[in-house]
């Protein structure tokens, strides 16, 4: 699944936007931005304005997906290969 780096938008008073994430316990999203899965939840707050694609301060990776295998630490005493 592909991520996007999300700030939230700013308001007529030029102050954020309360956008809360619901798989992070409905956290509000961070003002200097945070990745997130590109998911209908988040294609919705981008649609209704909501949130902003953004580039981060300083360069990094997105995160990996969670189901991404390539991630996971090998297990004991298997072959490699």
């Amino acid at each position: 699944m592909q991520n996007l780096f999300l700030k939230p938008a700013l308001d007529s008073a030029g102050a954020a936007v309360l956008v809360r994430d619901p798989l992070a316990g409905w956290k509000a999203l961070d003002p200097k931005g945070e990745w997130k899965p590109k998911t209908p939840y988040w294609t919705r707050r981008l649609r209704d304005g909501d949130v902003t694609i953004a580039k981060p301060d300083k360069p990094s990776d997105p995160p990996k997906p969670a189901g991404d295998r390539r991630s996971m630490p090998k297990k004991a005493g298997t072959l490699a290969g």
